[in-house]
């Protein structure tokens, strides 16, 4: 699932010279709905691409990790961040920071009610000398190492 949105956001997204690093530290099965999941994965991802400056190599990294039995998975670039007094309106509707057309602020907004309805925990923030990292921490209850009741992440 994060394959498949990592690689959309890189189709959408031609224009702009960025390597993306992948790391599977854990990879198992989540009691999900992979459709979902795997737009919120695209939001997060996409959201990432479009704050990377078209002048510069941009870098995405994307992986999975283990916290202490519950599957987490985190996406960090090397954008301009968001500042303090954005993080206060993230996730609401219809509010965004981008300028242009096609973009209604719902990308977030519906980032944090998957994660709510997986039981997930949703966090955004920005490092300290630029860029943000996005994480997703699913419950152990969530996570089977055996066959699949939703989707392989």
């Amino acid at each position: 699932i994060i394959d498949q949105a990592t690689n959309q956001s890189l189709q959408t997204y031609p224009h702009k010279n960025i390597r993306v690093d992948r790391s599977w530290e854990i990879s198992p099965r989540v009691f999900c709905d992979p459709v979902h999941i795997r737009e919120t994965i695209l939001n997060l991802t996409n959201n990432a691409m479009e704050a990377m400056n078209e002048d510069t190599e941009g870098h995405l990294s994307v992986r999975t990790f283990d916290r202490r039995g519950k599957l987490g998975i985190q996406i960090t670039d090397n954008g301009c961040g968001i500042t303090r007094k954005q993080t206060r309106y993230l996730g609401t509707p219809l509010v965004t920071t981008k300028v242009g057309k096609n973009h209604f602020g719902l990308g977030l907004y519906y980032v944090k009610k998957i994660a709510d309805l997986h039981d997930a925990q949703f966090d955004l923030r920005t490092l300290p000398k630029g860029g943000s990292v996005a994480e997703l921490v699913f419950p152990a209850n969530r996570i089977s190492g055996g066959a699949s009741v939703g989707g392989a992440i």
